[in-house]
């Protein structure tokens, strides 16, 4: 048994507040947000593992990590560490990031969700003020290129999938079907100086792993969620996030104007727009300044907005979903976060429920064309990204995970 559960069943402090009203996170609802912060949450045990990589992680190739069986699987977090030989090596100021080209969590063969390295930026860039800052700590983001000296990096890349936005959302791994993380490493070269050599940069395997945190629930508490989530039915269907990452021209531009027509006809509800410096042969993800955003569809004007008043005014709070106030990420100093532009179409940036999406299947040419706010050198990248939900179900008798209906 647990060695915290343990402890807490011959408790009597334990055994008097759970009698108050217990109210259980994890059952899911779609209809409502979790009312955790208003409800009495019966204990149970908050536990943290690491996992180890299957294979020697390598640039260019994938890495699992195999999910340690622990409860409601909470977060997972990767352990990167670099080492920098001979010389300085100078690399774009998002690398940790960038280099991360895909993390992707998979039950049975199955790609379950994935995250990529522009699709957690956009995450990253409608996340409340304290986070931003405390990610770009931890993932070491950085404004423009950064040099590289003789020695040893670290950063911590969070796999953000949309299971860990709220407790109802969480996977059950003591029932579900076995699952893992696969890590996607892209080249080296791609985000650094052409001038650079490449294998002056290598990977610490030892340094790398998966950090999770698992929620343990009492029997009681986790036979209630069983049956509450499943009842008498096959399978419990969810809706979860995922990002639909539009593959944007690979014909740069130095122009002022870029466009860009969808082709996804998923139902979004939120859409991502930035516009990438590219110089020299790496990604500096220094993304630029817009003057304004429109958005066409079927020969009519969806959407057109200034820049300012998109990022600073148009933007839902996250706890203030009833509020006219924008709550946006353009006050960050890190370009590469505060230039993202979001256009939410619900009330609020919590990903945890829905309060609004649109269906694209039906419009034709539905089309995204920016401005830069300002002429600059060089050539420059469109990028579009869509949020979007997709129904997950979980067998009732397996517990095995599948994804469907996302248009």
């Amino acid at each position: 048994m647990n060695a915290v559960l343990n402890s807490n069943s011959s408790s009597a402090i334990v055994s008097a507040i759970d009698s108050v009203k217990p109210y259980n996170p994890f059952v899911y609802s779609l209809g409502k947000k979790s009312q955790i912060q208003g409800g009495n949450v019966p204990a149970h045990a908050r536990t943290s593992v690491r996992s180890n990589p299957q294979s020697t992680p390598a640039f260019n190739t994938a890495t699992d990590f195999k999910i340690i069986r622990g409860g409601m699987l909470e977060n997972c977090i990767l352990r990167l560490e670099f080492a920098v030989a001979n010389a300085e090596v100078v690399v774009s100021g998002t690398f940790f990031n960038d280099i991360c080209e895909r993390i992707q969590l998979i039950s049975s063969g199955r790609v379950i969700q994935e995250t990529t390295a522009f699709g957690r930026m956009c995450l990253l860039s409608s996340r409340p003020k304290d986070v931003r800052d405390n990610y770009t700590d931890l993932m070491q983001l950085t404004n423009g290129d950064k040099a590289l000296a003789v020695g040893s990096y670290v950063a911590y890349i969070p796999c953000m999938f949309s299971h860990f936005e709220s407790p109802e959302l969480h996977l059950n791994d003591l029932f579900c079907e076995p699952l893992m993380v696969r890590l996607r490493l892209a080249g080296v070269a791609d985000f650094m100086l052409s001038s650079d050599t490449a294998s002056n940069m290598t990977i610490t395997a030892s340094g790398v792993y998966l950090q999770q945190i698992h929620r343990t629930l009492p029997s009681a508490l986790e036979q209630s969620q069983i049956a509450e989530n499943f009842g008498d039915q096959e399978a419990l269907i969810r809706v979860q996030n995922e990002f639909v990452v539009e593959s944007t021209t690979t014909s740069l531009s130095s122009a002022t104007e870029l466009s860009h027509v969808v082709d996804s006809n998923r139902a979004p509800t939120r859409i991502y727009i930035a516009v990438d410096d590219v110089a020299d042969a790496e990604d500096t993800s220094l993304h630029r300044e817009l003057s304004d955003i429109t958005i066409t569809g079927n020969g009519q004007e969806i959407i057109k907005l200034d820049g300012d008043m998109l990022k600073f005014g148009l933007v839902p709070a996250m706890d203030l979903p009833n509020s006219p106030y924008g709550a946006g990420g353009g006050n960050d100093t890190l370009p590469a976060i505060s230039n993202i532009y979001c256009f939410s179409l619900g009330y609020t940036t919590d990903n945890s429920h829905y309060t609004n999406l649109n269906s694209l299947r039906e419009i034709n040419s539905y089309k995204v064309v920016v401005n830069l706010a300002s002429a600059a050198s060089g050539n420059h990248r469109l990028r579009v990204a869509l949020q979007c939900p997709v129904l997950e179900s979980i067998s009732a008798s397996s517990g095995k995970i599948t994804t469907s209906l996302s248009s």
